[in-house]
């Protein structure tokens, strides 16, 4: 988990960000679902619009998993 100043389109890399603060993905280990930081890889935001943010990730993690696929978030008001 980190902020983002805005939702413009930008790419985040990984190492770039502090800490702990960084992309968490879930990872299957048999019949038990783990939280898996990511170690290095990169977030794309494409578009944005209002209610929308798409872009594409690409990562790998802590265990060795990999991420990379496109996603498309629908943003909540407050």
């Amino acid at each position: 988990m980190f902020r983002l100043p805005n939702l413009d389109p930008q790419t985040v890399n990984f190492s770039d960000v502090s800490g702990s603060q960084t992309l968490n993905f879930n990872s299957v280990v048999g019949t038990t679902t783990e939280v898996e930081l990511a170690t290095c890889g990169k977030l794309e935001i494409l578009s944005s619009t209002d209610t929308t943010v798409s872009g594409r990730v690409i990562a790998e993690g802590q265990q060795g998993s990999s991420i990379n696929g496109n996603f498309t978030l629908t943003l909540c008001e407050n």
